[in-house]
């Protein structure tokens, strides 16, 4: 990359920070450390908005929606010991290292041709009320039918759903013999799981 592309790419990303802040608070959703999100009662959504470059000719802005119900990352925290996580703030949900990933409703990405302010404006502008309207469109029927167990924390997401749901054989067999993606203090996440079904197995 040439020192004008390393120029032109870094007033980009201050042009999609300031972008993002500003339409945030346009449609009354919350921004930390990049990530966008909102919490519903029963839902939380987040969205990850970035400028990807695979090659100097080649760059993107790319958006990934996810959802999950805040109860997944409250039933997490309590199985590994970090129950004063559930009354932090709602961005711990969206960029903390302890909090699962969620499910993936929508992604894209789009080519700037031009890469002008302008033209990355309208992008952002498309993508965060894409995410506006995902937020009062999206439900819990979107998320169970997007895990995917082979997906990042996808073993554990749904395993957790399911001992949400009281179907503790279930989430056993999805846990399997799997270690977990998280590890607080000697805890293991799949072993807690194990743990908890096993003794709310009747």
């Amino acid at each position: 990359m040439t020192r004008e592309q390393q120029r032109q790419l870094k007033e980009l990303n201050t042009q999609l920070s300031r972008t993002i802040k500003e339409l945030c608070a346009q449609y009354k959703i919350k921004k930390k450390d990049g990530r966008l999100f909102y919490k519903k009662e029963n839902m939380f959504y987040k969205a990850i908005i970035s400028i990807t470059t695979p090659s100097d000719d080649v760059w993107y802005c790319e958006t990934e929606e996810l959802i999950k119900p805040p109860y997944l990352d409250d039933i997490l925290w309590k199985l590994l010991d970090m129950e004063s996580n559930i009354n932090e703030a709602d961005s711990l949900r969206a960029v903390g290292a302890f909090a699962l990933r969620g499910v993936r409703i929508y992604k894209n990405r789009i080519i700037l041709k031009s890469r002008t302010i302008d033209e990355l404006r309208e992008i952002l502008e498309s993508y965060v009320k894409h995410f506006a309207d995902s937020i009062n469109d999206a439900t819990i029927d979107d998320f169970i039918n997007n895990i995917d167990v082979n997906s990042y924390h996808g073993v554990e997401m749904k395993s957790i759903y399911l001992i949400h749901e009281g179907c503790y054989r279930e989430a056993l067999d999805t846990v399997g013999n799997k270690r977990g993606c998280f590890n607080n203090k000697g805890i293991d996440i799949n072993d807690a799981i194990r743990e908890y079904c096993r003794n709310h197995i009747i």
